[in-house]
């Protein structure tokens, strides 16, 4: 019945964190003092977006994430945005990343970073004009 990721931070020497089968909707609760945490299961959730996955990039040792039976595992490209998002993962529902998948993760974010920035110039020049 748990709802929320949350008083964990304490938990430094936290390795392996089971929520299986509750009802968390996203992955706020996680934290930078969590840094020994390396596998983390999430099945059978309610997690709804892949973009919560973001919210694990602090966790400088994940290996592993578990997400399946979960709602957003049925987002189109649901392997590629996890590993997008928390590059370091090695396994995602028990299935490694493939060296292709890891190039392509790699080429899409370098990608949609260079289109942010660009968008950043974009707005500072706009306001720029604006003065």
């Amino acid at each position: 019945m748990i709802t929320s990721i949350e008083g964990l931070e304490r938990l430094e020497h936290l390795t392996t964190l089971h929520l299986r089968d509750n009802q968390i909707e996203n992955l706020s609760g996680f934290s930078e003092t969590m840094r020994l945490l390396q596998y983390v299961n999430l099945r059978g959730n309610s997690v709804t977006d892949v973009k919560e996955t973001a919210k694990l990039k602090c966790l400088p040792l994940l290996r592993a994430l578990v997400l399946s039976d979960n709602p957003c595992q049925d987002e189109d490209d649901y392997r590629m945005e996890v590993l997008i998002n928390v590059r370091r993962v090695e396994r995602l529902d028990k299935d490694e990343y493939t060296e292709e998948e890891r190039q392509e993760a790699e080429e899409t974010y370098e990608q949609r970073r260079a289109e942010q920035l660009a968008a950043e110039v974009r707005k500072k020049v706009e306001r720029g004009k604006k003065k």
